[in-house]
């Protein structure tokens, strides 16, 4: 009777790579789709068995969360829908003043960096990921399958008597930090 949590740090949106890298790549496009059909490809293979879809970023449960997430990520969406139309569950694991917290923190780092804005900056986003931690610890039971859409960088622990799955084609920080090593090494960079 093992509870299994399936971690899939989510692909960058177009316009979360913008805010991270100074050039979006050609084939961010390319690479999208290569990342959400792999993941959806392996998530069918658990088709039925799937009880609960966590999604960061959302704060209340409903349609209108969803319609949310159809419009800032239509990919992940329609891997989360193909869930719930499979009898999965939205279930909400982030507190929503913790989210706006954070992205306040966030914004704040950006505009006006300074030491203690990047510590307040981690320890808000410690405690974001800790609530969400916790709420996944609560919510799933024995035999149960739970699957976590998560921003790349971000770093949820899963439970400890829960077997922890990893699901990607390839890391999107990964593929963000290449792209970032590309743009600088080119000479446009450099000139």
């Amino acid at each position: 009777m093992t509870r299994t949590l399936v971690i899939v740090p989510r692909m960058y949106t177009r316009g979360e790579f913008a805010e991270l890298c100074p050039n979006v790549p050609e084939d961010l496009e390319a690479r999208r789709r290569e990342f959400w059909s792999y993941v959806a490809e392996r998530l069918s293979a658990l088709a039925g068995r799937i009880r609960w879809v966590y999604r960061d970023g959302i704060t209340e449960p409903g349609e209108k969360s969803l319609n949310a997430l159809r419009a800032i990520d239509p990919d992940n969406f329609a891997v989360v829908d193909g869930l719930l139309a499979r009898g999965a569950e939205l279930q909400v694991v982030e507190d929503g003043l913790l989210l706006a917290e954070a992205q306040a923190w966030k914004e704040m780092a950006a505009s006006r960096p300074t030491a203690v804005v990047e510590e307040l900056l981690e320890a808000s986003l410690r405690e974001r990921v800790d609530h969400v931690a916790k709420a996944i610890d609560v919510g799933l039971r024995d035999d149960e399958v739970g699957v976590l859409f998560l921003n790349p960088s971000l770093e949820v622990a899963p439970p400890q008597d829960a077997r922890a799955i990893r699901m990607y084609p390839f890391h999107p920080r990964d593929y963000l930090a290449s792209s970032r090593a590309r743009q600088a090494a080119s000479p446009q960079a450099q000139g």
